[in-house]
Formats: structure tokens, sequence, C-alpha cells
């Protein structure tokens, strides 16, 4: 829906959610939403997910993190 925000959040304890983020990012910004993530901390550490969660924040258009995060 054009103008309105779709806020994306807690996808690493949902498996089946984050094996079709992408899809789901895609979907939504052809449906024209504004997309907002956050991504929270995975618990396998940011190393095995970096380039699919840059991927993520590339399409986003509000970014939620904490210094935390961010570092990591």
């Amino acid at each position: 829906m054009p103008g309105e925000i779709l806020l994306l959040e807690g996808l690493f304890p949902r498996p089946l959610l984050l094996r079709d983020y992408e899809r789901l990012v895609d979907e939504a910004k052809a449906r024209g939403f504004a997309l907002g993530l956050d991504t929270g901390w995975p618990p396998q550490g940011w190393s095995a997910l970096r380039r699919r969660v840059l991927g993520w924040v590339a399409s986003s258009d509000h970014l939620i993190i904490n210094e935390f995060e961010v570092i990591g």
C-alpha cells in the first residue's frame, strides 16, 4: 500500500520466515510498502548472515538497530 510502512522484526526466532525473507521483502516493495527493519540479534552470530542482512538493509527505508548490532 503506497504510503504505508511494513515493519519487519523478530525474524531470527522464526526459521520459516527467515527462509523466505528475501521473497517477503521483494513482494512488499512491489506492493508499494516502505520497509522498516529491526534485525534483532541472530543467535548464530552475524558472520553467518552478514551478506543476507546487508541485502535487507539495502532494501529498507527505515532501520532500527542498536549500537551493539552496528558493531556486530
